[in-house]
């Protein structure tokens, strides 16, 4: 298990609230329908104002985890994202939590197809240094420019 699983700020949260949906055993919190639809009416008002609309899914889970559970709700997920392209498809995001993760993650997320990629360093366990990573298909990161 990577180190910043460890450390989790949503699995923090979860304790907190009372809920145990994180760890190998823990289950997953998954939504009915009506959770489901949600996107097909915001991406409709979307459609209808002429305005792309941002929806951050999973803000409290990890649809990528490698849980039992998960697959079929990561089925679900691909269709739905098909459908909604006026919510401004797609950001993808990792966390990093040192350099050892980072190096390791981040030329994965540049190498995917996103309108948006970003990365999370948290939970910081170890010093990062983005400036040094660069991807097989030549994405790299950018340095920040000071506003």
């Amino acid at each position: 298990m990577p180190p910043g699983c460890s450390r989790c700020y949503a699995e923090v949260w979860a304790r907190r609230t009372g809920h145990d949906v994180w760890g190998a055993r823990g289950e997953r919190r998954t939504f009915g329908a009506k959770h489901w639809a949600e996107p097909l009416a915001w991406n409709g008002a979307a459609r209808h104002a002429g305005q792309r609309r941002r929806v951050f899914c999973a803000s409290m889970a990890d649809v990528f985890d490698d849980h039992p559970a998960l697959p079929p709700e990561r089925a679900r997920l691909w269709p739905l994202v098909e459908a909604t392209p006026w919510l401004g498809n797609v950001w993808i995001g990792t966390s990093v939590e040192n350099q050892e993760w980072a190096e390791k993650r981040i030329p994965v997320l540049l190498h995917l197809p996103a309108i948006v990629r970003f990365v999370s360093c948290e939970p910081l366990i170890g010093p990062v240094d983005l400036h040094r990573i660069t991807a097989r298909n030549g994405a790299y990161m950018p340095p920040r420019r000071p506003r």
